[in-house]
């Protein structure tokens, strides 16, 4: 399955403007923990000069630190999605189902019916667009979805109708060339 392919069928939760303004968040909040972080030092020098009253200087401290915890936690999150997003992107994803190409000349129907339910162990299907949606649960648990059309019975009994006419054809053509062949 190539890039343009899986961009098609898989639901992908981040472009790449998301993961640009994702990576600005980091840096800014990285900017703010630090600055917060100077703010707290600098508590300290007005504490060891003595000239603000200690219950003042740690109830600043107190605000200081809540902020900084609120900041890192946020900080972590962002970092997390940043490195999950860059990992699991459309190629990775390519990849991961790039299995499917050649499975049904590799594996049994039995076989490739339990590939497919450990690769996608669930799904749901949206009557409204004819869809199936398989979910597969990759690393670091990014869910991922790939999107499958539902035929119709009509399609379906059009598909066979067309592929043993096609089968009939060639046969039939093959049978004409021999026997062309035959009379030269």
């Amino acid at each position: 399955m190539n890039k343009e392919t899986a961009h098609k069928y898989i639901d992908s939760d981040f472009d790449e403007n998301e993961l640009i303004a994702l990576d600005k968040e980091v840096k800014q909040l990285a900017k703010q923990e630090q600055s917060t972080q100077e703010k707290i030092d600098r508590l300290l020098d007005l504490y060891l000069d003595g000239t603000w009253p200690k219950e003042k200087l740690d109830e600043n401290r107190a605000q200081l630190d809540a902020q900084l915890a609120l900041i890192r936690n946020d900080l972590t999150e962002r970092k997390y999605e940043l490195i999950k997003n860059n990992q699991i992107n459309c190629d990775t994803v390519a990849e991961f189902l790039s299995v499917a190409n050649r499975f049904e000349q590799l594996l049994d129907e039995s076989d490739q019916q339990r590939l497919i339910g450990s690769l996608f162990p669930s799904a749901t299907r949206d009557v409204e667009n004819d869809l199936l949606i398989l979910h597969a649960f990759l690393p670091q648990k990014v869910k991922v979805d790939l999107k499958v059309a539902i035929e119709s019975i009509e399609e379906m009994t059009e598909h066979e109708l067309m592929e043993r006419s096609t089968t009939r054809h060639k046969q039939a053509q093959k049978h004409l060339d021999k026997r062309t062949a035959a009379y030269h």
